[in-house]
């Protein structure tokens, strides 16, 4: 490969002052040209790098494995921990059950639950509970009836004549025989029982239930297995005040608050359960399979400054149901294992970098006498070299013959004494290095020369080159290179061609190219004119939007009180022209949008009839006032799930339904969706959209116009409905992108009928989507009377709502409609104070202004996603509430981690919705 060239004049065989007059060329050329560089220097380097990843891998692989055996003897300690808990409780419950079965079997027994005498229940029996509870820790005695009623409770006396529910009785009367198992108890305990029914004659008397406490059962695993254990029920289970009490009973402190979902029930060692994170603790409880019953081993790791490193893991725990109710958390001290290994690490790296300094030294020793070896190949080489160059002859002409020497740089052994015309240079300055003729290359034609020379070399394919020189006193020049290469028999490349100066032809073609930049020039002038009125548009719907918020959402506000007739009129117009002014707002940013190519098609897959289903749904309740039937058909040729741009489909059936309610005063509005076959491929269909209406119709002759932009059917200063004559304009130019046609069929004071067509994929609904594609038919089939009353949800649920907002009067607008239907807000003005009430206090959610002072809302959204010093939940709802409305700044919001987008002004209707859904939650 050619050296690229290069500015020093060591290279040049000129002769300086400093050079002797009998020096020969030959050997001026030879002490000039650089050593070659040794081995050692360009091998040290990657030695170098090679040494550090051998001592990074000889840390981290022996780190790795130890971990990874800690992992795999840890995570059979936890299989350990299931086996012996299981063992212990059926031992436990074997020594209850022959208990029970003792109990049966006395006489005395039978004849109480036969007479059901509970005062000589409880006098007979309640020594002995009193003893079984002293001695063998049975903190559960019941005596029941045949048909479950509880004859008496001798741990709890005054509470009997109740039907027991619980598993184990249930079991215990449908088996017939013994049932033993763990249960949670209403108190929050988990309680070991067994129900042993008891027979006298062939008739069933009653049960007999013996119960006690599995705190006993997790101490002598604890100190067995040499591990300390919590037990963790899911409050879904509990509930605070029962809980309290049980754990009161029991004797036992615990704080409900400490975990989110969980209430601790049994904890050996309180400071291991108060330094397990929750992170890490919702990080275990990732890892649990909700279905599975094979217990979960995978562990995490967390530091104790006090007590070291420990390893805990998280198992499931089932009651006897099989049902999961909570989990068990073992820990286990980890320290000495960690420090005996790290201290075996460090002695084994200590010898083994002794080791490799010594071969080190030796491959040093050796690269040496490689250095000099080569370096008296190299001064040989260079001497023949010279020699030959010195014996070329010079011919007129700027012919020239070039070679690619072993060291890549380029030399020509002959040029005609055309050279002196064209570089001011002889043969002789270019005979040893090609260097003087390839400085004087333009800076940025210089890398595509030595690049065709290097493809020509490799391919021995012909090379041919325009460059341009500057040459001292001509200026720029234009040159042209043609040669063609041959291999020598020692691998070298030798071109044989010539060069020629072509600048007044370039002249021209530079004129030419001064035109085009010029004519490129305007159009990008064009383009950058498009984008400014874009932004404008964009910054001006900001503006216009932020201060109409306000007015909307006060209008709003008073709607919600109650008014008189005349109040009630005068507000309906004043909210009917704020909406007016938002949709010609809309309108002109989407015309803009489209006009300058500005918009992208995003395709995704949905399915047309519910896409249709909440469109009319919608129109239905507007066309409600003027009494108009809004009514839709599918076809069932339509697919369950298409694929194309479903926010423009959803655009166009917005307008052009709007249209029809719009323009139709009495009878109906009907849309009918079919699907027509595409020739030749079974994965495409087209989509059939019809609508037609009872309206006031026009005339066909101006049906053509109606797709200009800002073209009115009826354009006199009488006419009745207004609007900026875009809508159509828009929906023939979304179309057009998307492929499909439109069709208008009308006449005066005979309705309209409009077809339009869609091409669309057909997505083939796999097995995981036949539910819900059931369950949404099912739902649209439902509602398909879109013109019956709708009966609202009752949704007590209030959520704290955080609102940063710098808007004053968008800030009162918001607290207002939130505190209208129950939700608690709190109000700050930018992203900073936005994250200092996120730190101090807990919200379900957050409504975010985009546009604020000191921290905009993005940032703030990615610093509550990201920070690692976080309080708050990572994944909290965050709404963004901006007077941006152009569809790439809400993929900018959501890529900055914003959940949701609510454009301003903003509409209560839409908040209400939106909000409905989180509190469903």
């Amino acid at each position: 490969m050619p050296h690229p060239p290069q500015q020093s004049s060591t290279r040049s065989p000129k002769r300086f002052p400093n050079q002797s007059a009998n020096q020969s060329p030959s050997t001026a050329k030879l002490t000039s040209s650089p050593a070659p560089k040794p081995v050692l220097r360009r091998l040290l380097p990657p030695l170098a790098l090679l040494l550090a990843c051998l001592l990074a891998g000889a840390i981290w692989l022996p780190i790795d494995l130890h971990r990874r055996y800690l992992d795999a003897s840890l995570e059979n300690l936890a299989v350990d921990v299931i086996h012996e808990l299981e063992l212990s409780l059926r031992e436990q419950a074997d020594g209850l059950a022959i208990a029970g079965q003792v109990l049966a079997r006395d006489a005395n027994l039978q004849e109480a639950l036969a007479a059901f005498d509970r005062p000589a229940a409880l006098a007979q029996w309640g020594p002995l509970f009193a003893s079984l509870k002293q001695r063998h820790q049975v903190t559960h005695f019941y005596l029941l009836g045949p048909d479950r009623l509880c004859l008496l409770r001798l741990h709890q006396p005054n509470r009997h004549s109740d039907v027991i529910a619980r598993f184990t009785a249930r079991e215990a009367e449908r088996r017939g025989q013994s049932v033993a198992g763990i249960e949670l108890g209403p108190l929050g305990s988990f309680t070991l029982r067994v129900v042993v029914p008891v027979h006298a004659d062939g008739r069933l008397l009653g049960y007999v239930e013996l119960g006690k406490e599995i705190e006993d059962v997790l101490n002598d695993l604890r100190y067995h297995l040499n591990v300390e254990i919590a037990l963790l029920i899911d409050k879904i289970h509990l509930n605070r005040e029962g809980w309290r009490e049980g754990m009161h009973m029991l004797g036992r402190t615990a704080d409900w608050d400490q975990f989110a979902r969980q209430a601790p029930n049994f904890v050996s060692n309180p400071e291991l359960l108060d330094r397990l994170t929750a992170p890490a603790l919702e990080q275990a409880d990732t890892q649990l399979p909700p279905v599975s019953k094979a217990p979960v081993t995978k562990g995490v790791r967390f530091q104790d400054q006090e007590r070291g490193t420990w390893w805990s893991t998280r198992l499931p725990l089932r009651d006897a149901t099989e049902a999961r109710v909570g989990d068990l958390l073992v820990f286990r001290d980890i320290s000495a294992e960690e420090a005996r290994f790290y201290r075996l690490l460090g002695i084994s790296l200590l010898i083994g970098l002794a080791l490799l300094l010594m071969v080190v030294g030796l491959v040093i020793l050796l690269l040496r006498r490689v250095d000099d070896q080569l370096l008296a190949q190299q001064r040989a080489l260079h001497d023949s070299d010279q020699l030959l160059r010195d014996l070329a002859r010079m011919v007129p002409g700027f012919l020239f013959q070039m070679e690619q020497l072993s060291d890549g740089r380029l030399a020509i052994p002959f040029a005609s004494d055309g050279i002196r015309d064209i570089y001011a240079l002889s043969p002789d300055d270019v005979r040893a290095d090609a260097q003087p003729i390839l400085t004087p290359i333009h800076p940025k034609d210089r890398e595509a020369f030595l690049a065709s020379i290097q493809a020509s070399a490799k391919d021995l394919s012909l090379w041919q080159l325009d460059f341009r020189v500057l040459m001292r006193g001509k200026g720029l020049r234009w040159l042209r290179g043609l040669s063609r290469p041959e291999q020598l028999a020692d691998g070298r490349v030798r071109w044989s061609g010539y060069i020629t100066d072509i600048s007044a032809s370039k002249a021209d073609e530079e004129r030419l190219s001064v035109t085009n930049r010029q004519l490129a020039q305007a159009i990008s002038r064009a383009e950058a004119a498009n984008h400014a009125k874009s932004q404008f548009l964009a910054n001006t719907s900001h503006e216009i939007r932020t201060p109409l918020n306000g007015v909307l959402g006060t209008l709003q506000l008073l709607g919600e009180r109650d008014l008189d007739k005349d109040q009630r009129q005068l507000l309906e117009t004043g909210l009917e022209c704020g909406r007016t002014l938002l949709q010609l707002i809309n309108d002109i940013l989407d015309f803009s949008k489209i006009n300058a190519g500005a918009f992208e098609l995003r395709p995704s897959t949905f399915a047309p009839r519910e896409l249709l289903h909440t469109i009319c749904a919608v129109f239905a309740l507007q066309a409600k006032p003027k009494n108009l039937r809004v009514e839709y058909s599918v076809s069932a040729t339509v697919p369950v799930l298409v694929r194309t741009d479903a926010g423009r489909l959803r655009q166009i059936l917005l307008n052009l339904i709007g249209n029809a309610v719009k323009f139709t005063d009495q009878g109906r509005i009907d849309i009918d969706l079919q699907a027509e076959p595409v020739a030749k491929t079974a994965d495409s269909c087209q989509l059939v959209y019809t609508i037609t209406d009872t309206g006031i119709g026009m005339d066909p002759a101006i049906i053509d116009r109606l797709f200009e932009p800002f073209t009115q059917a009826d354009a006199s200063d009488t006419r009745r409905h207004k609007g900026t004559g875009l809508g159509l304009s828009i929906v023939k130019r979304l179309l057009d992108r998307l492929g499909g046609d439109i069709q208008i069929d009308t006449k005066p004071n005979a309705g309209c009928r409009i077809r339009f067509t869609l091409p669309v994929g057909i997505i083939r609904p796999t097995s995981d989507m036949a539910s819900s594609i059931a369950r949404v038919s099912e739902t649209t089939a439902a509602t398909t009377d879109l013109n019956r009353p709708v009966t609202p949800r009752n949704n007590n649920l209030s959520l704290s709502i955080l609102i940063a907002e710098d808007e004053p009067a968008n800030r009162l607008v918001v607290d207002r409609l939130l505190t209208k239907v129950g939700h608690r807000a709190t109000c700050v003005e930018n992203g900073q104070q936005a994250l200092d009430a996120l730190a101090a206090g807990h919200f379900d959610l957050i409504l975010m202004d985009v546009q604020m002072p000191e921290l905009d809302g993005l940032e703030a959204t990615r610093r509550i996603r990201t920070d690692p010093r976080a309080t708050w939940p990572r994944d909290i709802p965050i709404i963004a509430l901006t007077a941006h409305a152009m569809a790439q700044d809400a993929d900018r919001f959501i890529a900055a981690g914003m959940t949701d987008f609510l454009p301003k002004p903003i509409d209560f209707a839409a908040l209400k919705k939106l909000l409905a859904r989180y509190t469903d939650r």
